[in-house]
C-alpha cells in the first residue's frame, strides 16, 4: 500500500507538471526569461516531489537522492532568477543579467560535482523517510550549495515580492512570498520530526507562488510613470 505522504508528493508533482506547462505556453507566448525560469523551476520541483513519492515507497537510492538534492536546491535559485528578471527590467537590467549568470554558473558546477561523486553512503538512509536533508552528502557539498543556491534564492523569492507588493500594492508580490515562506518552513518541518508535513507544505507553497506568478505577469503597475521599466 502506498503511504499516504508518497501520494501527495506524487500529486505535487502531477500538479506542478501542470503548472510548468502552463508557464511554458506562456513564455511562448509573451517572451520574458521570467517566464522561463519559472518554468524550469516547476520542472525541478516535479523531480524532486517525484523522487520524495519515490523514496516514500521503495526506499533511497543513490542516483534517486542525487536527483532529489539536485533539483531541491536549484529550483529555489531559479525561481530567484525569475522574480530577479521581472524586478531587473529598465535601468536594472544589469543586476537581472548578473545574477542569471551567478545561478546558471553555481548549478552547472554544482551538476558536474554530484556527477563526479561515487554512491554516497547508503547507511545513512535508513528510516529517513523525507526529513534527510544533507546527511549523505559530503560535506563540500552539503556546506557550500544549500547557502549559494537555496538560501540566496530564499532571502531574493521572500525579500523581492515583497518590496514589489509594497511598490504596486499587486497581491501577487504576497502570494509569492507566503508560498516561500511556506516552502521554507516545510523543509524546517521535516528535519525536526514532522516529514508527514512536507508534501502537503510544498504542494500549498508551490501554487501560491504559481498564482502569484500568473498574477505578476498580467496585473497593471500603478507607481512608474509611462515608459518606466520595472
Amino acid at each position: 500500500m502506498v503511504p499516504i505522504t508518497a501520494g501527495v508528493a506524487w500529486a505535487a508533482a502531477v500538479v506542478s507538471l501542470g503548472l510548468a506547462g502552463s508557464m511554458i505556453k506562456r513564455w511562448a507566448e509573451r517572451g520574458g526569461a521570467h517566464h522561463f525560469w519559472w518554468a524550469a523551476s516547476f520542472l525541478l520541483y516535479t523531480a524532486a516531489a517525484f523522487t520524495e513519492g519515490y523514496a516514500l515507497v521503495w526506499g533511497w537510492t543513490s542516483p534517486i537522492y542525487k536527483v532529489y538534492y539536485y533539483a531541491a536546491l536549484v529550483l529555489v535559485a531559479a525561481m530567484a532568477a525569475g522574480e530577479v528578471d521581472l524586478l531587473g527590467k529598465g535601468r536594472r537590467g544589469w543586476a537581472r543579467r548578473a545574477f542569471t549568470g551567478y545561478v546558471l554558473g553555481v548549478s552547472l558546477v554544482f551538476l558536474v560535482h554530484l556527477i563526479s561523486l561515487g554512491p554516497l553512503d547508503m547507511t545513512r538512509f535508513r528510516g529517513a523517510g523525507t526529513a534527510i536533508g544533507g546527511q549523505a552528502m559530503p560535506g563540500a557539498i552539503r556546506n557550500w550549495y544549500p547557502l549559494l543556491l537555496s538560501m540566496v534564492g530564499g532571502v531574493i523569492l521572500i525579500v523581492g515580492p515583497l518590496w514589489s507588493w509594497w511598490k504596486t500594492r499587486q497581491p501577487s508580490g504576497l502570494l509569492i512570498a507566503l508560498g516561500a515562506v511556506i516552502l521554507s518552513a516545510a523543509g524546517s518541518a521535516a528535519k525536526t520530526g514532522h516529514p508527514a508535513l512536507l508534501p502537503i507544505s510544498e504542494l500549498a507553497g508551490i501554487l501560491l507562488i504559481w498564482l502569484g506568478v500568473m498574477g505578476a505577469g498580467s496585473a497593471p503597475r500603478k507607481d512608474r510613470p509611462e515608459g518606466k521599466g520595472e
